[in-house]
């Protein structure tokens, strides 16, 4: 027995964001069409936060987004979270030196 055969022919479905959609079984589309508006009133939401973030992000000043970076590496440091090992800085102190040696002739 195919379990999606069992379910009813009306369910809800979690979508990105939490949504809660009603998606009816259509004849032809089994609920499709519902999922692609819902698909697309998601994006359009984020967009629109994306949109709102830059706007936000543009009446900044450079020191107020400076110090917002640096907010962020300290909360980094703080729970001790690193990109990189001890071994991987050095190889690239030292491809560094390297450029710049070259650079300096």
């Amino acid at each position: 027995m195919n379990l999606s055969d069992s379910r009813p022919k009306g369910f809800f479905m979690r979508a990105k964001a939490n949504d809660m959609i009603d998606v009816t079984h259509r004849i032809g589309d089994g609920g499709k069409a519902a999922l692609r508006q819902s698909y697309r009133d998601f994006v359009a939401r984020f967009e629109r936060l994306g949109q709102i973030k830059l706007a936000e992000s543009r009446r900044l000043s450079p020191t107020e987004r400076y110090r917002r970076f640096l907010d962020l590496l300290y909360f980094a440091k703080s729970m001790n979270w690193r990109t990189s090992t001890a071994q991987e800085d050095a190889e690239v102190r030292r491809r560094w030196q390297v450029l710049r040696a070259a650079h300096r002739g």
